[in-house]
């Protein structure tokens, strides 16, 4: 159900084609890895309603290393969290720049 459901938010939003193959894991274990493994820490951090299931609230963060200035892109849905894009050279996105709405969609 939960995959089910950010396979929708990932249709919705302009995320490349490549990055929608995301991976998922529970929150706890997620958030240790991008923090012990990758040295990231959050920068920006909203909660969105999913547009086609109102009752489905999902945690968007952006995760970034202020040295290597690579940066990831999660999504929280209850206690599961699923990264859907990472890169880097990180120029100061902010959630607002990756959640814009899919023109093509």
């Amino acid at each position: 159900m939960i995959r089910f459901i950010f396979a929708a938010i990932v249709a919705s939003i302009a995320i490349p084609a490549a990055a929608q193959q995301q991976q998922c894991g529970l929150t706890q274990a997620v958030m240790v890895q991008l923090a012990m493994q990758y040295g990231e820490t959050i920068v920006d951090e909203r909660d969105r309603r999913d547009e086609s299931d109102p009752m489905v609230v999902v945690t968007w963060r952006v995760w970034v290393n202020a040295n290597t200035m690579t940066w990831t892109l999660t999504g929280t849905v209850d206690d599961v969290t699923c990264l859907f894009a990472a890169g880097r050279d990180y120029a100061g996105q902010t959630l607002d720049d990756f959640l814009k709405p899919d023109p093509e969609a």
